[in-house]
Parts: C-alpha cells; structure tokens; sequence
C-alpha cells in the first residue's frame, strides 16, 4: 500500500520492544517509565516527530523507546511468540481497561478486535518507554497518568502538500488519500469511543504543524513530560 512507505521500519522496532521486555525482567525500573500518545490528522508529520522524539528521549533517559502504529500492533497480534509476549501480563492491561469502561460510559463495545486492540494499546503503555501514534491511544490511557498526549494538527494545504512530497505523488492524489484516511481513521474512533479525537480535552498540547517543524514541536514537548514526570500526581494506580 502507498502509505506504508510513510511508516518506520517495523522489524527494527520489535527489536527495540524486545529488548526493553529483556531489560524489565532481569530489573524492574524504580518507578513507572512514561509513554507518550501523537493524534494527528493525515498529512500531519507524525512520524517524523515521533522518531525525533524517540532521539531525544533516548538521549534524555539512557533508555531504548520504541515507536508503536497500527502496523505495530497488528504484526504483534499476528505472530505468536512476540503476542505471547504482550499477553503474559495482559491481566494489567484489562484491568486499566475496565477502569477506561468507568470513565468512558459511552464507549461501544461490541467489536472482540477492538478490545483486544484496546488492552494492547493499554499494555504498552503501562511498560513505559513507549512512543503512541494514533488507534485513539490518547483516549485509551486518559486515565493512565503516567502517559502524555499530544496532537498534531496542520490545515488541509499544508497536509496535501506534505503527503505529496514524502510520497512523490501528484496533488490529486496526495488530496484523495488524505480526504479518505482523515474520514476513515474519524470514523473509527468515533465508532468505537464515542468521542471525536480532535477534542482537546484529551491532550497536553496541541501543536500547528505548518506553524512548526517537527524538531521544534519534540523540543517543546520534551519539557512538558519531564517538569511533570514523577512528581505524585503522575504515579500510576490501576
């Protein structure tokens, strides 16, 4: 598909992932690690933000991160040894999604991928060290306090023309994908939470990518997740 080309190279990330899952069993960290969730609408430079940030936090921390996508999670679920992996401390992760069931009354249920998807999205988060990009992320770990939640906005110009480049693509067609992916991807959280992703409620911040590159936009986030990381109001209660 076209737009996988805008998506980082997933073998190299599950490298990362597992790494961090050896370094946790042989010593638990001291306190939760953050994890960070990026909403976007399509177009705006999410990746490349995340890999930036993923730079700075590793320069930050001494640590691995890793940057978890739709394309993540799914090859994740797919493959037994590495599903093994998340589900072994999967009871966790349903128990931070029931209390998500409190919190959110209205969010629909009924699909078993979703959940699934859910408590994944959730799991990871709890492990820390991890970078979110969309599958309504910001809205699944709300009550994890832990996690910080950012969004990337940008006008329909500026989000044509960035897709139009990273793809090398004719502006019709860089305006048809983000017309369908921006629809599609509304749709699906509106389906399942019965929220709109765009409310900003759910962020710590809200950045205006044709305003700042994504270099800027990492480097102002970087004090809003350290000047609140660890103090007693982000501890993590499940």
């Amino acid at each position: 598909m076209l737009i996988d080309k805008l998506i980082p190279n997933i073998d190299r990330r599950i490298s990362t992932w597992i790494k961090i899952q050896e370094e946790l069993k042989k010593e638990p960290p001291p306190k939760q690690r953050p994890t960070i969730t990026i909403s976007r609408q399509f177009g705006a430079e999410a990746y490349p933000l995340a890999e930036i940030l993923q730079e700075l936090l590793q320069m930050k921390t001494g640590d691995p991160w890793t940057i978890f996508d739709k394309a993540l999670i799914e090859k994740v679920s797919r493959e037994t040894a590495l599903s093994e992996n998340f589900l072994t401390n999967l009871g966790d992760a349903s128990r931070a999604f029931d209390a998500l069931l409190t919190i959110l009354p209205g969010m629909r249920t009924h699909s078993d991928a979703f959940k699934i998807l859910s408590k994944y999205i959730i799991r990871i988060a709890l492990d820390g060290n991890a970078i979110i990009i969309g599958r309504g992320g910001a809205v699944l770990t709300q009550h994890l306090p832990h996690c910080f939640h950012f969004r990337l906005e940008a006008p329909l110009e500026f989000r044509i023309r960035s897709i139009q480049e990273r793809l090398g693509i004719t502006s019709q067609e860089a305006k048809s994908l983000v017309d369908e992916n921006q629809k599609m991807r509304e749709r699906f959280i509106e389906s399942f939470l019965n929220v709109s992703i765009s409310d900003t409620r759910f962020y710590h911040a809200v950045f205006n990518n044709s305003k700042s590159n994504p270099r800027g936009i990492a480097q102002a986030i970087m004090p809003l997740i350290f000047e609140n990381w660890g103090s007693e109001r982000v501890e993590t209660k499940i």
